[in-house]
């Protein structure tokens, strides 16, 4: 869920704080903010956001970037295959 606060700076202007914490139990597994000009553009962000991490994979790749392991490519892999087996055929025969 979403919190959204109002700061005002030492020159007067006004920001507002758009904070998400997801939580699994008692515990926070993530928790991120983002400051901006009008409280329509922080409630924006928020929902977006939260509907972007609610998908399958998203809170994993905004922890940890995009370092998952991915499936190759299957024209890459067939490719790797095919070198795999000639590498195997090419020590069998010599």
């Amino acid at each position: 869920m979403a919190t959204i606060r109002r700061r005002r700076k030492s020159d007067g202007t006004l920001r507002y704080t758009a904070q998400i914490h997801l939580r699994k139990g008692k515990f926070v597994v993530h928790s991120e903010a983002k400051t901006f000009m009008h409280c329509a553009a922080a409630e924006k962000w928020a929902k977006a956001r939260e509907v972007a991490l609610e998908s399958p994979g998203e809170l994993a790749r905004s922890q940890f970037g995009d370092r998952s392991p991915k499936k190759p490519e299957p024209l890459v892999h067939r490719r790797l295959q095919k070198d795999l087996q000639m590498a195997a055929n090419q020590t069998i025969t010599a």
